[in-house]
């Protein structure tokens, strides 16, 4: 050969290679039913390929006849490239090329049987025909020159290259494809019903699932963080976990205390505000992201806002005035309002549990003490109590400035009701199971979430945003 040949017959050899792991990964796939689900997911576009009928040839699986085809390829070429120039080189070649050939016109078979019979394809299949293709380019470019490179090492180290990028590449397509709304979930007549119609129709419904399971995940995350804290804690005092949270919690309890409910309560409290002088000591980072598709646009004519109308972040928090978790969270809006300002609004929503006694009647008063403007110091008011009001609320609402007299006509009419089942009827609509529920931008983001943590998103949020945001060039002003 001379000039590039014998870069040629290398690229080929390369691709056949890339080829032959390509076949032996299809090949594993008919073997392990269960890696074919790993890989492909059970019910994609490659599963559905696999399973096809066109995927064997008398009862052998097409994988296994391509991973003997590119061994026996591979196997030529590599002969070619360790013999001297001369008939049976040259032989060899044309063996390569025909072999090829072969599999160029099996693979666009095979393409066209993808598209129009089983009417779905498998990733890894058309990356093995892009990879005949090009070796068998590569072999025909080889027969066309009849000296070696005396120099192949660079164009050795080009070819490598584009296989590493094609199979990375591939890589990358099959991860892409088998994650798409063009996953196929079952046939009607051959025509596919995909996840893409399925989420159109149950957007918000699947969000609300996913944002479930998102708080399941974080809840299990900031449990087992917590259980780290107290070891490590524990260890450098040289006590066991329990001793070390009789004497940080349970020994500095008020032993005055009866109630049951309130005990339990400032055990917790006692307990989180011991984690939280731990956590900075460590370096801790929770890596989990909400959902991000599936924003819920929300009617907050009847939302009670705090901040500025325009904010760029906007903070809606389903919220319950019996429920100390609600309480919590309500600090942390608070705090996180402020720390924010113009950036940031909190929309409150009731949504008061069934099994509260006194949730309803306390977000029918909220809405009285928001009739004369004094909504937000009655909710503090009554957030102060975490979770344990009475049915007082002449006297919350005398405490948050209220004129009394007209506090109790609104009580009497019935449109405080009226506004929280409005209320109620959305968080319903939004599949809600409890509180808080709490949503940056319409997107779920959980319940209780710590200071630290919803700043982190919401400038995680402003950054997204201001990538968004539209530059202008310097001078290109309306002129006014």
């Amino acid at each position: 050969m001379k000039g590039t040949g014998i870069s040629a017959l290398l690229a080929a050899v390369m691709f056949a290679l890339a080829g032959l792991a390509v076949a032996a990964v299809l090949s594993y796939q008919h073997l392990d039913g269960v890696a074919a689900e790993r890989l492909c997911g059970p019910r994609s576009d490659c599963a559905r390929v696999l399973a096809s009928p066109y995927a064997k040839l008398g009862g052998v699986p097409l994988a296994y006849i391509g991973s003997a085809f590119y061994a026996a390829m591979l196997a030529v070429l590599l002969v070619c490239v360790a013999s001297p120039d001369g008939p049976i080189r040259r032989a060899l070649l044309a063996a390569g090329l025909w072999a090829g050939l072969a599999g160029v016109a099996a693979s666009a078979a095979l393409v066209g049987i993808q598209a129009f019979a089983i009417r779905a394809f498998c990733p890894l299949c058309l990356m093995s025909a892009l990879l005949v293709t090009l070796a068998a380019a590569c072999v025909w470019r080889a027969r066309r020159i009849n000296a070696w490179d005396p120099q192949p090492f660079g164009a050795m180290v080009l070819a490598g290259s584009a296989v590493v990028l094609l199979l990375l590449g591939g890589v990358v397509v099959l991860d892409v494809l088998q994650h798409t709304d063009r996953q196929v979930m079952a046939l009607f007549d051959d025509r596919p019903i995909t996840v893409g119609q399925m989420r159109r129709e149950m957007g918000a419904e699947i969000h609300e699932l996913e944002s479930r399971l998102y708080d399941l995940r974080r809840g299990w995350v900031q449990r087992r963080i917590d259980q780290m804290l107290l070891e490590a804690e524990a260890k450098r005092r040289g006590l066991t976990r329990e001793e070390l949270v009789r004497r940080e919690v349970e020994e500095k309890l008020d032993p005055r205390a009866e109630d049951p409910r309130y005990v339990e309560e400032m055990r917790r409290r006692r307990l989180e505000e011991f984690l939280s002088a731990l956590r900075p000591r460590h370096r801790i980072q929770v890596l989990l992201e909400p959902p991000r598709g599936g924003a819920v646009k929300f009617d907050l004519s009847l939302a009670h806002v705090l901040g500025p109308d325009d904010a760029p972040i906007r903070l809606v928090v389903f919220s319950d005035f019996q429920c100390p978790y609600c309480a919590e969270l309500a600090q942390t809006l608070k705090q996180v309002q402020e720390r924010f300002l113009l950036q940031v609004s909190v929309a409150f929503r009731h949504y008061p549990l069934a099994d509260h006694d006194l949730a309803r009647a306390a977000a029918e008063a909220a809405e009285c003490a928001a009739e004369q403007g004094r909504f937000w110091m009655f909710h503090d008011r009554m957030m102060k109590e975490n979770g344990q009001i009475e049915a007082a609320w002449e006297r919350y609402a005398a405490e948050a400035g209220l004129d009394l007299e007209r506090f109790r006509r609104c009580i009497a009419s019935g449109r405080a009701a009226e506004r929280v089942q409005q209320s109620i009827r959305q968080a319903q609509a939004l599949g809600l199971q409890g509180v808080p529920a709490l949503y940056l931008n319409g997107r779920r983001i959980g319940g209780l979430v710590e200071p630290d943590e919803l700043t982190q998103l919401i400038r995680a949020e402003l950054r997204s945003l201001e990538r968004l945001r539209p530059t202008w060039p310097a001078g290109s002003g309306d002129g006014s």
